[in-house]
């Protein structure tokens, strides 16, 4: 054999122990820890998370605070923060400001589009505290997640239709929102 043909073989037998390997096949991500930790101080609010997950894990962190509509027992929220960002930038702490102004800004803004599609609403009760969402949705960049998350396994893995991680946390009180009118704009 000439040394061409048995370089070949030797590159072709590397690729195929690469791509069938069984660590590539069976690959997978193990989540046990999906912990949020929350202080507010004020008008702000410290955040981070506590996690086994890889750093460059997306996921979606949102700081809402909710509202209940006249007539209805529904809840709603409006956020104060809303971020796509990964697991690693929420390792350390971050400050979220609760600003109550903007807050009340986006209910009214709410409230005009709704009432633009015909389904204007008057608030009935806002919450006087504050939820805290991170979650990690399926679609990861991350190949060892698998298709719709399928290799996300571990003990703060939930699945629904498809597998994901999801934490909430309601903060302390943060006040009332006491410069509210709840008129219909």
């Amino acid at each position: 054999m000439n040394k061409r043909c048995i370089l070949r073989k030797y590159v072709l037998m590397v690729i195929a122990v690469i791509f069938l390997h069984p660590l590539n096949a069976s690959a997978e991500i193990t989540c046990n820890k999906f912990k949020i930790a929350s202080a507010v101080h004020g008008n702000s609010l410290d955040l981070s998370l506590n996690t086994d997950l890889p750093d460059n894990t997306v996921q979606m962190v949102t700081v809402s605070r909710s509202y209940y509509e006249k007539g209805n027992s529904a809840e709603y929220s409006v956020d104060y923060f809303n971020e796509k960002s990964t697991v690693g930038r929420w390792r350390t702490t971050k400050r979220i400001a609760l600003d109550n102004e903007k807050w009340i800004s986006g209910l009214r803004t709410k409230q005009k589009d709704m009432s633009r599609l015909g389904l204007g609403f008057e608030v009935a009760k806002i919450s006087d505290t504050v939820t805290v969402r991170m979650v990690v949705p399926i679609n990861q960049p991350d190949s060892r997640f698998g298709k719709d998350n399928a290799k996300l396994s571990g003990k703060a893995v939930k699945k629904v239709w498809a597998y994901f991680l999801s934490c909430s946390r309601e903060t302390s009180p943060v006040g009332r929102c006491s410069t509210y009118s709840g008129a219909r704009s």
